[in-house]
């Protein structure tokens, strides 16, 4: 998901890229609670006739699914903001990797493309000075066509006339 927010005093535009998201952390706590009390059910129900070697198993089954679903919301939580100002575009990630990167606005150039086999997903890259930056690699190709099209107004030759 890509929303455009107006910039402020020193800050001309940004652009906050998000995934989409299916399910909240709550939503999927609830759904984890939920199999969890159905597994143990079950699991305790074969345990009281004699299958007692059913409830190792039946742990490690919701231990491999809770790590799953943890993997799943932290991914959720990604996130990156294109800033461009008057002098430089800066492209922030949060988590896993908080790191900020500065490129000249005049001189950074969007490069999209598609790859020719069509099950690969297209690539977004802000280029300047032989440094490379993709971003939104989790967004749809149409996402970042979109992306690359307003991004293209606001840096590179384009960046002049604003």
């Amino acid at each position: 998901m890509v929303d455009m927010q107006p910039g402020s005093a020193d800050t001309l535009v940004c652009f906050v890229l998000r995934p989409n998201r299916s399910a909240s952390r709550r939503t999927l706590g609830l759904f984890y609670a939920s199999l969890c009390s159905v597994s143990a059910g079950v699991a305790g129900g074969f345990a009281s006739v004699g299958l007692w070697p059913v409830l190792p198993f039946a742990g490690l089954e919701l231990l491999a699914l809770g790590v799953a679903l943890a993997w799943v919301a932290r991914q959720a939580e990604r996130a990156e903001r294109v800033c461009v100002t008057g002098e430089r575009v800066t492209i922030e990630r949060r988590p896993p990797d908080g790191a900020a990167v500065s490129l000249p606005r005049l001189w950074a150039q969007v490069e999209f493309w598609r790859d020719a086999r069509a099950w690969r997903p297209s690539r977004l890259v802000l280029a300047s000075h032989g440094r490379r930056v993709e971003i939104g690699a989790f967004l749809t190709d149409a996402e970042r066509e979109q992306l690359a099209r307003a991004l293209r107004g606001w840096v590179g030759s384009a960046a002049a006339r604003h």
